[in-house]
């Protein structure tokens, strides 16, 4: 309790004559005891638990922290690819409805307006095949990782990251969770 106590403070706890700082002092040191007994009790409980996990599963994965990294690397380039989608989306929008404004306020020829719309169709194929050749699916009843025909992949109903799909090998149709990969996996379909 003094550790934190200054001469000064000293000579006033000792010139107090109710000793009310000295109670407030020892309430106030109770309290921080209490708390750190609760933490330490809250850590012990957890290690507990942990142990109880790893003595229950042996085959637990001994390297957690390269498979935490590994996700975290696919999460990172998963988001560049986005941006980068985000991106050529952004230029098709400028590139349509510059083509279709030039047209109609401008009475331009109806080449560019078809060069514009031929432009962005082949903007808009492009992200649909790079983005379906650099995503797999995992079957959250089976965990089996798996891929499907470009058409039932694009009109599938999705969410940014999964996609309502019938898995190869359970057949069981849900909501398969995206697999984001660099390169195409060998041995799926």
């Amino acid at each position: 309790m003094s550790r934190s106590l200054s001469l000064k403070d000293i000579q006033q706890i000792i010139n107090d004559t109710d000793n009310n700082i000295l109670k407030s002092l020892i309430v106030n040191q109770r309290r921080k005891l209490k708390q750190e007994i609760k933490d330490a009790s809250e850590q012990l409980a957890s290690l507990s638990q942990l142990e109880t996990f790893l003595n229950k599963h042996s085959d637990f994965p001994g390297n957690i922290s390269q498979s935490i990294f590994d996700k975290i690397k696919k999460t990172k380039k998963l988001k560049q690819l986005r941006i980068k989608l985000l991106l050529i989306g952004i230029s098709i929008d400028f590139i349509l409805w510059g083509s279709i404004l030039y047209f109609l306020f401008y009475q331009g020829n109806l080449i560019w307006l078809l060069l514009g719309i031929l432009i962005t169709v082949a903007l808009t194929w492009y992200i649909a095949i790079n983005y379906y050749h650099h995503t797999c699916y995992i079957c959250p009843h089976c965990f089996h990782k798996f891929r499907v025909s470009l058409s039932k992949w694009l009109f599938a109903r999705h969410t940014p990251n999964t996609r309502y799909l019938t898995c190869d090998k359970c057949s069981q149709k849900n909501y398969c969770i995206l697999n984001f990969k660099n390169k195409l996996a060998t041995g799926l379909k």
